[in-house]
């Protein structure tokens, strides 16, 4: 039934269709042409971004056929296809092609390290096409790697005066701005880069402001937003996180849990979940009696215990059976991290 009704709509809207491209002085004959076209990929099993338009819309020739009756109806009257204006519109992104495979080719030389060679092609496709606020971006990026700070800088002003909307040469100039002690211009860069994209990038720098300018709280938020994102900063921020903060909330990164032997015996299971290795560990085991917590026993762990790594051992307590261990819980009241 539903196959039945999305037939009968796509139906509906060829003939809605081509009626107003008449009326708009716009020629019926092309969305033929462009049904046949649909048919042949389709039958031809094109991949690419059709492969899904195909999967709720599959063309037919029956649809064609309609469609050519209906064209035939109409009188096939012609009219504007756009053609002429539409190659007018494109003729300057022909024009300038040349300067975007260039900086392609630039991109993968910065990549494998030939700066001389990578700085010659970003400086043809500005040559091509100066207005292009990525081309200064990347030669600014080449002239950073080299050492060559004030050029760099240049160039990332340059990106920002030719296109104040691109959030990637305000990143970028942070990064400088911070080796330079220029902090609250870094900050500011960052600020505005994440109104136009948030990027774990700007996050990150902004964390590493904030635990500069003794702002905890503040970095901590923006380590965390970094450490659970897929970036690859999120490594370094999960350990500037845990190096912040693992000392205040130890039981947020080792996680504690018990076990009973056969022989009664209770057992520690302790996994250090943080980035970072961890020492000083204290684990007290006790029984929650309503609000209170009631002590019975203190672990104090030697040596460190490393990230991602787990520890068991024996907490020197004899139950009497499982019921008794069901009522005891673990927690980590202090670790320190390994810097």
């Amino acid at each position: 039934m539903k196959s039945r009704f999305s037939r009968e709509a796509e139906s509906e809207a060829d003939v809605y269709g081509m009626r107003y491209m008449v009326r708009a002085g716009y020629d019926p004959a092309a969305a033929v042409s462009l049904q046949e076209t649909f048919v042949r990929l389709f039958e031809d099993k094109s991949p690419g971004w059709l492969a899904g338009l195909f999967a709720s819309h599959p063309p037919s020739r029956e649809r064609v056929a309609a469609n050519r009756r209906l064209l035939a109806e109409l009188g096939n009257p012609g009219g504007e296809r756009g053609r002429e204006r539409y190659q007018r519109a494109i003729a300057h992104l022909r024009q300038v092609q040349p300067a975007y495979e260039a900086y392609a080719q630039a991109r993968k030389a910065l990549d494998a390290g030939d700066m001389q060679r990578a700085l010659g092609l970003v400086d043809k496709a500005m040559r091509i096409e100066p207005k292009e606020a990525l081309f200064p971006t990347l030669r600014g990026e080449i002239h950073k790697r080299r050492g060559r700070r004030r050029e760099a800088l240049r160039d990332f002003d340059r990106a920002l005066a030719l296109n104040p909307d691109y959030y990637l040469p305000r990143v970028q100039r942070s990064l400088l701005e911070r080796e330079l002690g220029r902090q609250t211009a870094a900050e500011r860069d960052l600020e505005a880069s994440i109104a136009l994209l948030p990027t774990a990038e700007a996050y990150y720098g902004l964390g590493l402001i904030a635990e500069q300018r003794g702002r905890t709280r503040e970095a901590l938020g923006y380590f965390q937003a970094v450490a659970t994102s897929e970036s690859e900063m999120s490594k370094d921020a999960a350990r500037r996180l845990a190096l912040l903060d693992l000392a205040d909330h130890p039981d947020s990164y080792l996680k504690a849990s018990l076990g009973l032997r056969k022989d009664g015996r209770l057992l520690l299971r302790l996994r250090n979940a943080s980035a970072v290795p961890v020492r000083g560990i204290r684990v007290v085991i006790g029984r929650p009696v309503g609000r209170r917590f009631e002590p019975l026993r203190t672990l104090r762990l030697r040596g460190r215990l490393p990230a991602g790594r787990e520890q068991r051992l024996d907490t020197g307590l004899q139950l009497r059976d499982a019921a008794e261990a069901r009522g005891l819980v673990a927690r980590v009241i202090a670790a320190r991290p390994v810097r």
